[in-house]
């Protein structure tokens, strides 16, 4: 049986390092506006947003933020098939990346991989709105994976089509007490940096949450990302092929 990547590089907790970064994430927009629907105004709303609150699972113990895009990720576990480096058992955890686009390609990927398994949807076109924040990360807990000895298990770690040795991984340095992490992103060509927090206690929000808000436009061969405030960001498109491994799109197994 072939030993885990953790194992492997014989890492122990005296290699955790120091650091101090920024990192952005993308989340979709559109609850509330599903929610103006459904009510008739502004204090209906709120009424029905304390309600669906009581409903869902209780804040974490170890979350000191105000703002709910930060602690969402760790209040309920990954979705059917876990996520990269957490499995369907496990706490969720908050992912972000170095610069704006490289997030984007990690979002749209599973849009397009959603369409793949919806022959009603592969061939429409889809509009929604999603919010970018940025938020400081400080720990002395954590494990830069594009760094030797990780790096020589990049293939593995950042694998287009598979989760199987990163979960693993993940759940390793879970359980070693590492607080973030670092890893070249599965979605993009180069070295792009993507970022994995397990505990919101690292996040640092001084001076709060600064949002950015875009319009993405799904079409059967490509996504058009537009920002609502012009004068910030410009469009960009990510295309379909771009994620093609050996011609097919990747479907993740793990």
């Amino acid at each position: 049986m072939l030993q885990s990547i953790w194992t492997q590089c014989g890492v122990k907790k005296s290699d955790f390092i120091s650091s101090n970064f920024k990192a952005i994430r993308i989340v979709e927009a559109q609850a509330q506006q599903a929610r103006f629907k459904l009510v008739d105004s502004i204090e209906e709303v709120e009424i029905l947003e304390e309600l669906l609150e009581n409903q869902k699972p209780p804040v974490p113990k170890d979350d000191k933020s105000d703002d709910k895009l930060v602690f969402t990720p760790f209040r309920y576990p990954p979705l059917r098939h876990g996520s990269r480096f957490g499995k369907k058992t496990e706490r969720g955890i908050w992912y972000g990346a170095k610069n704006l686009v490289t997030d984007f390609y990690e979002a749209i990927y599973y849009r397009f991989l959603f369409r793949e398994h919806s022959p009603a949807l592969k061939y429409d076109e889809q509009n929604f709105s999603m919010t970018s924040f940025k938020v400081s990360i400080k720990t002395k807990k954590c494990v830069d994976l594009t760094k030797r000895p990780f790096a020589q298990h990049r293939d593995r770690i950042s694998a287009p089509d598979s989760y199987v040795d990163s979960q693993q991984l993940g759940s390793e340095m879970r359980s070693m007490g590492v607080e973030a992490f670092k890893y070249f992103s599965a979605r993009t060509k180069g070295e792009e940096l993507s970022y994995g927090i397990y505990t919101p206690r690292v996040i640092k929000m001084e001076s709060g949450i600064q949002k950015d808000h875009w319009l993405v436009v799904i079409k059967p061969e490509a996504a058009i990302v537009t920002p609502y405030d012009k004068s910030k960001e410009k469009r960009f498109e990510i295309h379909r092929d771009h994620y093609l491994v050996d011609g097919k799109f990747p479907v993740i197994s793990t």
